[in-house]
Protein backbone atom coordinates (compact mmCIF):
# COMPACT_ATOMS: atom_id res chain seq x y z
CA UNK A 1 0.00 0.00 0.00
CA UNK A 2 0.98 3.25 -0.45
CA UNK A 3 1.06 6.71 1.50
CA UNK A 4 1.79 8.39 -1.56
CA UNK A 5 -0.94 11.37 -2.51
CA UNK A 6 -2.10 11.28 -6.08
CA UNK A 7 -2.33 15.05 -6.30
CA UNK A 8 -1.59 18.30 -4.36
CA UNK A 9 -4.56 19.49 -2.12
CA UNK A 10 -6.54 22.81 -3.08
CA UNK A 11 -4.69 25.71 -1.77
CA UNK A 12 -5.88 26.81 2.19
CA UNK A 13 -7.49 22.56 2.13
CA UNK A 14 -6.10 19.23 2.37
CA UNK A 15 -6.05 15.66 0.55
CA UNK A 16 -6.87 12.95 2.43
CA UNK A 17 -5.78 9.29 1.05
CA UNK A 18 -7.78 5.96 2.49
CA UNK A 19 -5.27 3.83 2.19
CA UNK A 20 -7.30 1.01 1.44
CA UNK A 21 -5.92 -0.82 -1.64
CA UNK A 22 -3.00 -2.15 -2.57
CA UNK A 23 -2.01 -1.91 -6.74
CA UNK A 24 -4.45 0.63 -7.39
CA UNK A 25 -5.26 4.20 -6.69
CA UNK A 26 -6.66 4.57 -3.18
CA UNK A 27 -10.00 6.43 -2.63
CA UNK A 28 -8.88 10.51 -1.85
CA UNK A 29 -11.50 13.29 -0.86
CA UNK A 30 -10.74 16.92 -0.32
CA UNK A 31 -10.63 19.07 3.15
CA UNK A 32 -12.21 22.68 3.09
CA UNK A 33 -10.01 25.15 4.23
CA UNK A 34 -12.25 24.92 7.23
CA UNK A 35 -11.33 21.30 7.78
CA UNK A 36 -8.30 21.50 7.80
CA UNK A 37 -7.81 24.18 10.20
CA UNK A 38 -10.07 22.31 12.58
CA UNK A 39 -8.13 19.00 11.78
CA UNK A 40 -4.34 21.36 12.52
CA UNK A 41 -6.68 22.45 15.71
CA UNK A 42 -7.05 19.20 16.99
CA UNK A 43 -3.09 17.72 15.74
CA UNK A 44 -2.08 20.50 17.89
CA UNK A 45 -3.42 19.58 21.04
CA UNK A 46 -2.46 15.85 20.61
CA UNK A 47 0.46 14.76 23.39
CA UNK A 48 3.59 13.33 21.84
CA UNK A 49 3.26 9.79 21.77
CA UNK A 50 4.72 6.68 19.59
CA UNK A 51 4.47 6.67 16.07
CA UNK A 52 2.07 4.25 14.60
CA UNK A 53 3.79 1.15 12.90
CA UNK A 54 3.00 -0.06 9.79
CA UNK A 55 0.07 -1.21 8.44
CA UNK A 56 -0.48 -5.17 8.98
CA UNK A 57 -1.06 -5.88 5.12
CA UNK A 58 -4.00 -6.14 2.99
CA UNK A 59 -7.39 -4.10 4.37
CA UNK A 60 -7.37 -0.71 5.92
CA UNK A 61 -3.80 0.65 6.33
CA UNK A 62 -5.37 4.29 8.08
CA UNK A 63 -5.35 8.00 6.20
CA UNK A 64 -2.77 10.08 4.97
CA UNK A 65 -3.30 13.31 5.06
CA UNK A 66 -1.39 16.18 2.97
CA UNK A 67 -1.83 19.56 3.60
CA UNK A 68 -1.44 22.80 1.05
CA UNK A 69 1.83 24.62 1.56
CA UNK A 70 1.02 26.97 4.32
CA UNK A 71 2.84 28.42 7.64
CA UNK A 72 2.54 26.16 10.51
CA UNK A 73 1.38 23.39 8.61
CA UNK A 74 2.64 19.93 8.63
CA UNK A 75 3.63 18.45 4.94
CA UNK A 76 1.52 15.02 5.58
CA UNK A 77 -0.19 13.08 8.75
CA UNK A 78 -0.69 9.65 8.66
CA UNK A 79 -3.07 8.46 11.05
CA UNK A 80 -3.68 4.64 11.88
CA UNK A 81 -3.84 3.92 15.74
CA UNK A 82 -1.95 7.06 16.89
CA UNK A 83 -0.75 10.09 14.53
CA UNK A 84 3.09 10.42 12.58
CA UNK A 85 2.97 14.43 11.81
CA UNK A 86 5.74 14.75 8.48
CA UNK A 87 6.78 18.56 8.83
CA UNK A 88 9.99 19.50 6.88
CA UNK A 89 12.44 19.04 9.56
CA UNK A 90 11.11 16.16 11.49
CA UNK A 91 8.99 13.21 11.94
CA UNK A 92 7.01 12.65 15.37
CA UNK A 93 4.32 10.44 16.75
CA UNK A 94 1.30 11.33 18.62
CA UNK A 95 -1.08 9.78 20.88
CA UNK A 96 -4.65 10.14 19.35
CA UNK A 97 -6.51 11.67 21.96
CA UNK A 98 -8.54 13.96 19.83
CA UNK A 99 -10.35 11.39 17.99
CA UNK A 100 -8.73 12.88 14.79
CA UNK A 101 -9.04 8.75 12.92
CA UNK A 102 -12.80 9.02 14.14
CA UNK A 103 -13.02 12.50 12.49
CA UNK A 104 -11.85 11.85 9.13
CA UNK A 105 -13.35 8.53 9.12
CA UNK A 106 -16.69 10.50 9.50
CA UNK A 107 -15.79 12.74 7.02
CA UNK A 108 -14.71 10.24 4.48
CA UNK A 109 -18.13 8.45 5.09
CA UNK A 110 -20.06 12.00 4.21
CA UNK A 111 -18.06 12.17 0.98
CA UNK A 112 -19.16 8.88 -0.49
CA UNK A 113 -17.02 6.31 1.13
CA UNK A 114 -19.52 4.98 3.35
CA UNK A 115 -20.23 1.45 1.67
CA UNK A 116 -16.29 1.41 1.31
CA UNK A 117 -15.80 1.42 5.13
CA UNK A 118 -18.65 -0.43 6.23
CA UNK A 119 -17.52 -3.29 4.08
CA UNK A 120 -14.00 -2.90 5.90
CA UNK A 121 -15.76 -3.17 9.08
CA UNK A 122 -14.55 0.52 9.96
CA UNK A 123 -16.84 2.63 12.70
CA UNK A 124 -17.04 6.32 12.72
CA UNK A 125 -18.76 9.33 13.46
CA UNK A 126 -22.20 9.19 11.26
Amino acid sequence: MSGSPRSSPAHGGARVDLLVYSGRPNPTFDLTPAEAEELARRLDRLPPGPQPGDAPGLGYGGLVVSFAPAAGRPRSVTVRAGVKVETAGAVTGRTDTEDVEGWLLGLARRRGHAALLDALGLQGPP
